[in-house]
This record gives C-alpha cells, structure tokens and sequence, in this order.
C-alpha cells in the first residue's frame, strides 16, 4: 500500500498520540516546528525545524512532498496557520473562519453577545489610558487579556484600586502576548471553572468530555487538577450539551475538535469564557479524550482532516442521553520544594503504574526547582484513571515515592 505524505504543525509530547495515530493508518508524517516529539527517528516520520509564521516554506513542503493534509491539534496559532495554507492549497480544511474566530476572543464575544450567551462583560481598550479609564470607573474585578493568546498568556487579575504600576505591568504583559496588540478588560467571574470537549463532524456534535478545573492564585489563573467524574447527573449531562451546542452553533464550528471553557455562577448558569475549535493542550484531545470517551477521536480526526470518509459513523453520533465518560484526572503535582534540585525522574517506572495514562516533566533533572506560581512553572503533569481524591493521593505517593527524588 502506498504511503500519503501529510504535514503536521507543531508536533509535540502534547499531540504525540495522534500523530501515531497518522501513522498506524500508513501515512508519512513530516512535523514542521521547533522541536521533534520523538527521542529517536521512526521509520515514518521525518522532522523539519522551521518557524511556524514561516508560510512560504511549510507551503513548498507540503507541496515537495505532496502533502494530502495540513494537520494541527491543540494551539490557535498552529491551528491558523494550518487552514491558511490549506485554503490556499485547495487542501481539505476544517474552515479558515473557525481558525479565525479560534484566534480572537473579541471576536467571539461579539457572536455570543448576539446569540444571547450568558458572558462576562467585557471592554475592549485601544490604549494605557483606556485601561486606567475603565478601571478606575468600574466597581468589580476584572481580567485584563489578549484577545489572542495561547492559553492564558498575558492575562492578570486586577481590581479598582490596583497601583499604576501594577496596572504598567500588567498592560504590558498583555501586549506582549498579543500578536495583534488588542487587549480586553473583562469582568472577573467566581464559579466554578468547568472544560466541555467536544467533536464536530459535518456539523453534528459529539460531547466527549465534562471536566471541573481546581485553580489557586490571584484571579484564580493556575489550575492544579482537572477531573473527570463518570457520575454527572442526567440534569447536568443535558446542560452541558444544550450550552455546548449553543456556542458551536453561533460560532459555525461545523468540524474537528472543539474545546470550550466556561463557569458554573452561583445561579447554576453557564457563563462562556471562550471556545475554539481546536483540541486542548496538555494531553487532553489525544489522549484524554479518547479514553474517558471510549471514542477513537484520534482516528475520527485523522479521516475527517484527510477526507478519507465522507459519511458519519453512526457511533459517531451521541445525545445527552447516551453521554458517559470514564473517571479520569489530570493533575499538577509538585515533586519538591522550590530551590530543590531534581536529581531523579524515572518516566519508564511512572508509565508502568496501572493507573497512569501519561506523564510529562516540565523542567529538567539536574535543574533546581521552581515556585509553581503559574503555568510555566509548574513542575509536571500526570494523567490518572481516577477521580477519586483519596485515590490521586495515593497513587501519586506511590509513584514518587519510587521514581522522584529532589533534595
């Protein structure tokens, strides 16, 4: 059988499931990006080290090796630059509006404001005294943010009375994270911070996954667990998929995965924080996904992205009432105290352990450690089959215990 060539944008140990997902389906993958997501050179994967602004070049690429696709899984910026090219190259793609919209919270606002999606106020700022002007002015917390960050860059938790340098600091920090320089002030919101995953196939929806986000810090910025319960209750099941719906629908992403973060407020409402049409980072759409679902979501989207199959599998298709997902977490732990150097990380033994579906350091052997005061700084990531507090206790102990030493 003979080999298709696609190119895949900035492959990494995030979306490294689904581009061996590409390749048990026999295709060749070329990864396009700063780094290479494997330690050794496969036999069907080749890397190219290249700046992803860079169109000319990942164009001449896809089309040396005739590329069938233009692949991305879990950054906006990626996910852009992915549908740009392929709408130039008469490649399939998902829609270069959905990437558009993906990339501007603005302008996503605007279309949930229209629909009649419950959102925070917001206010866009076109400079430093704009900023000043709206705060000073406002009796509530707000966020200042880009309108198109990745994750959640740039982004600082200010109130009223917050100093003007404090307010410097943050403006500037936003406009550093913000190709475009368009900065928003919204309204802060307390609720609690839910992740609603999705996958649309010629615009029928499939809910893949309900997930509660723990955070710590001012504005409540660094989630340190993300769980998954399979005893949601039909009620919550139905208002998960109706908000979901609502938000693909006014946003007209009709393909590919869509990652949507919203808080519960103390009214029990859904309150949109943003939604792109895009899978979500640290393992979640390549793994995650696919085991709390018992969906293969990575071979949906290799067939939908390669137009391989035209017709939705009736599996494909699920409604609130034949929704379920398996008990999982993603959590954050530290593995030493800040200034500690980590002597020792065994990924081999971690992996081994029955319950761990994935594991990442985020800083290397050998390195003191960081203060875990944001995302960056955190000091690694570490998915179990569990939600179970008692049980994530445990087995983190368990695996530490054997495989981490910091001092």
């Amino acid at each position: 059988m003979i080999m298709s060539n696609i190119i895949f944008l900035n492959p990494s140990w995030e979306n490294l499931a689904l581009i061996k997902a590409f390749i048990r389906l026999n295709y060749f993958v070329i990864g396009m990006g700063p780094a290479s997501p494997f330690l050794d050179s496969p036999t069907h994967y080749r890397h190219i080290y290249s700046d992803l602004l860079d169109y000319s070049q990942i164009a001449d690429v896809a089309l040396l090796y005739s590329a069938t696709c233009i692949a991305s899984d879990n950054c906006d910026y990626s996910l852009l630059t992915s549908e740009l090219i392929s709408d130039s190259l008469k490649l399939p793609c998902f829609g270069l509006s959905s990437a558009r919209l993906s990339n501007n919270k603005l302008r996503q606002r605007q279309l949930g404001f229209a629909a009649g999606i419950l959102q925070p106020q917001y206010f866009k700022v076109d400079c430093f005294s704009d900023v000043i002007s709206v705060l000073r002015n406002s009796n509530v917390d707000l966020m200042l943010k880009p309108i198109d960050s990745r994750g959640s860059m740039g982004i600082t938790y200010l109130v009223p009375t917050s100093s003007l340098l404090e307010i410097q600091n943050a403006y500037i920090k936003a406009l550093s994270a913000s190709p475009s320089n368009t900065v928003l002030l919204e309204q802060f919101i307390d609720g609690k911070l839910f992740t609603l995953d999705g996958f649309a196939q010629h615009n029928e929806l499939r809910l893949l996954g309900i997930a509660e986000r723990e955070r710590i810090g001012q504005g409540q910025q660094v989630t340190t667990k993300i769980s998954y319960s399979s005893s949601h209750s039909q009620h919550f099941i139905d208002q998960c998929f109706v908000f979901l719906s609502s938000v693909v629908t006014a946003f007209g992403y009709s393909n590919g995965h869509v990652h949507c973060e919203a808080l519960l407020n103390s009214d029990g409402h859904f309150v949109l924080l943003e939604c792109t049409n895009r899978g979500g980072g640290v393992f979640t759409s390549s793994t995650i996904n696919p085991y709390i679902s018992g969906y293969d979501v990575n071979r949906e989207f290799v067939s939908l992205k390669t137009q391989t199959t035209f017709s939705i599998s009736p599996e494909f298709i699920n409604s609130p009432s034949t929704f379920s997902q398996k008990d999982a977490c993603l959590v954050f732990p530290t593995i030493g105290e800040p200034g500690q150097v980590l002597h020792t990380f065994d990924y081999s033994s971690i992996v081994k352990h029955p319950s761990v579906l994935a594991v990442k350091l985020f800083h290397k052997v050998g390195r003191p450690l960081p203060e875990p005061i944001d995302g960056p700084s955190r000091h690694c990531a570490l998915v179990l089959k569990t939600s179970s507090n008692t049980s994530i206790k445990d087995i983190i102990g368990t695996v530490f215990d054997n495989s981490v030493h910091a001092s």
